[in-house]
């Protein structure tokens, strides 16, 4: 509902989507149902976020992402005027990576992260979906 308030109050803004945002799938079906043209809604990796900003014809983008990625975005592309598709999207688990925590978890080899043979070989199906997205 967030994007849809946006694009009543911005008509004719581009919107692009993070993955992991929680309004993905009513986008994709706003995208397959072609209620929303492609060229105007695009679901991105924060760096696809970037260049879809900086090509889109349209000089307003809705953006549903985490409110942290919007200041970057922003200023990598200043000349585009980026509006948080919610001030609410705030993500607890991307706000604990910080330089520090990497720094801490490559000096001290910690935190290794191991997975299932099995569980990773179901889990790069909807990886490389996502990716064939981009």
């Amino acid at each position: 509902e967030h994007v849809a308030e946006k694009l009543r109050q911005y008509p004719g803004a581009a919107t692009a989507i993070h993955p992991e945002c929680g309004c993905v799938s009513a986008c994709m079906r706003k995208l397959i149902s072609g209620e929303a043209p492609k060229a105007m809604m695009q679901i991105r990796s924060t760096h696809g976020m970037i260049d879809f900003v900086r090509n889109t014809p349209s000089n307003t983008v809705i953006m549903a992402t985490e409110t942290g990625n919007v200041y970057p975005i922003s200023k990598a592309v200043p000349e585009k005027t980026i509006i948080p598709a919610s001030d609410e999207g705030i993500c607890a688990f991307m706000k604990q990576n910080t330089l520090y925590a990497v720094w801490h978890a490559l000096e001290n080899e910690v935190f290794e992260i191991t997975v299932d043979p099995e569980l990773a070989k179901c889990a790069r199906i909807p990886i490389e979906r996502m990716l064939e997205i981009i």
